[in-house]
């Protein structure tokens, strides 16, 4: 791993090692927050308007990405052992246009 940061000890190594990993974490979840819930296709003019869909995006965003995380993680789990307000959210949130990407006619 390239850096500009002096690491000296062992312990120095392991927190710069917790800081890229936690930076891959933040770059996973806005992939999902910009791909997944597809915000900047939104296109809100009013600003109370962009700051309600992404309070409920970032939300969405985060719960995908966790669920993400734990399916990866830890891949013996069954996929019915998700919380019932994750799948709340999943379907009231998740816009139905971008299904239609993946439709064949």
């Amino acid at each position: 791993m390239l850096t500009n940061r002096v690491v000296a000890t062992q312990e120095q190594a392991v927190e710069l090692i917790n800081w890229y990993r936690a930076r891959w974490e933040i770059e996973i979840y806005f992939h999902v927050l910009k791909n997944g819930c597809e915000v900047e296709s939104l296109q809100l003019a009013a600003v109370d308007r962009i700051e309600r869909a992404l309070a409920l995006f970032l939300v969405v965003a985060w719960r995908v990405t966790y669920l993400m995380r734990k399916g990866r993680t830890c891949p013996e789990l069954d996929a019915s052992c998700s919380s019932i307000r994750t799948k709340f959210v999943v379907r009231i949130c998740w816009p139905k246009r971008s299904c239609r990407r993946h439709h064949r006619p």
